[in-house]
């Protein structure tokens, strides 16, 4: 079964714009170095909410081979140990399996790139304890586009599995999160 990989990563704050741009633009290249990457995306927070990762890294791959050729792989350690591990303070990663393009979820059907994208945003909602952005992955998950009313009917099952608790375990004090 395909296989996603997915990897945010976490920069000193001190970390200079260049440096996080020479990151970005290596990881972009590794597609074209490493065969058995099927679909492959990098992206930069924007900085809207304090405490969010500062890259993020969408991969996709033909099944668990595929994915353990990338890791060790000459082109992406080099990526690893010369860019990332000098300036991260943290790297989350979760890997998880990709149903077929085509498979029909609760709200239709979605693609494997639209349900990596809704995994991911639902993942740092998750980790962020933004609830909001987390019912949001929830949506597009299930090939669904993030509507207003879809979030919120989304959010109340998101709060029941996970309760209004960000990321330290405290709970949020009347958010809407």
């Amino acid at each position: 079964m395909p296989l996603r990989h997915m990897v945010l990563i976490e920069l000193k704050p001190e970390t200079p714009s260049a440096t996080v741009q020479g990151i970005v633009d290596a990881l972009r290249a590794l597609p074209a170095q490493i065969e058995a990457i099927r679909s492959y995306e990098v992206n930069v927070d924007l900085g809207l909410v304090d405490g969010n990762a500062t890259i993020g890294v969408v991969a996709g791959f033909d099944d668990v081979e595929g994915w353990r050729t990338y890791g060790p792989h000459p082109a992406h350690q080099a990526v690893v140990q010369e860019l990332i591990v000098p300036s991260s303070v943290r790297r989350i990663g979760l890997q998880a399996d990709l149903p077929p393009c085509g498979e029909t979820g609760a709200r239709g059907t979605t693609t494997p790139m639209a349900q990596a994208k809704g995994s991911a945003r639902r993942l740092l909602g998750w980790l962020t304890g933004d609830r909001g952005v987390e019912a949001a992955g929830a949506v597009e998950e299930q090939g669904a586009k993030p509507t207003e009313a879809a979030v919120e009917d989304t959010k109340v099952a998101v709060k029941q599995d996970h309760g209004d608790y960000g990321r330290t375990g405290e709970p949020v004090d009347g958010a809407d999160r």
